[in-house]
């Protein structure tokens, strides 16, 4: 007998869906990215930290017979904790150095002429970053306002996947859609 979640509509939904699409990433990512590249190596990490919560919430509801599954603030309390380890892994990591292009402009916390080591791209402004190289005094509250933001941008894509999939079992098919685009662009 295969079990199924049901949402609002008695659409039958399945569970464990995410560990397809984490197994063909990881499986992929092993088989085709640089390993040693910090940036693969947090993504990685925040993907299967991230997943994990989504397997121990479809755990607890088939197999504890739990209607919640994981609590909404204690999914966005580790989601928060996922996103300030990968911040303070970016802020502190001596391997991570980006370079501007001359034609951007840098919005800095402080005017620094070294290379730049954690930037946040302003959407919506072309060519605009905000650059988070600071002096040890403001060190600590950018690494707090970078932290912020990035956990913010982890919690709210989790969510959205998890409140698209729960709506009625789209995730998968979305996700297909624009994997297929990214492969015709690569």
């Amino acid at each position: 007998e295969e079990i199924h979640f049901e949402n609002q509509e008695n659409k039958k939904v399945p569970p464990f869906g995410g560990v397809a699409i984490i197994l063909s990433t990881l499986i992929s990512t092993v088989l085709f990215a640089d390993l040693k590249n910090i940036y693969v190596q947090l993504l990685l990490l925040g993907m299967v930290a991230i997943g994990g919560v989504g397997f121990y919430d479809d755990f607890l509801k088939v197999f504890k017979k739990s209607k919640q599954g994981v609590k909404p603030i204690i999914k966005l309390f580790i989601q928060g904790g996922i996103g300030t380890l990968i911040s303070f892994n970016i802020f502190e990591n001596n391997k991570i150095a980006v370079q501007v292009p001359e034609n951007y402009k840098v919005i800095s916390l402080q005017t620094q002429e070294e290379s730049k080591k954690v930037l946040t791209k302003i959407p919506f402004f072309k060519k605009t970053v905000v650059d988070y190289n600071t002096n040890e005094i403001l060190k600590y509250g950018a690494l707090l306002l970078y932290a912020f933001l990035l956990s913010f941008i982890i919690a709210g894509t989790s969510n959205a996947v998890n409140l698209t999939d729960g709506v009625d079992g789209l995730a998968l098919k979305n996700s297909l859609l624009t994997l297929a685009v990214l492969t015709f662009f690569s």
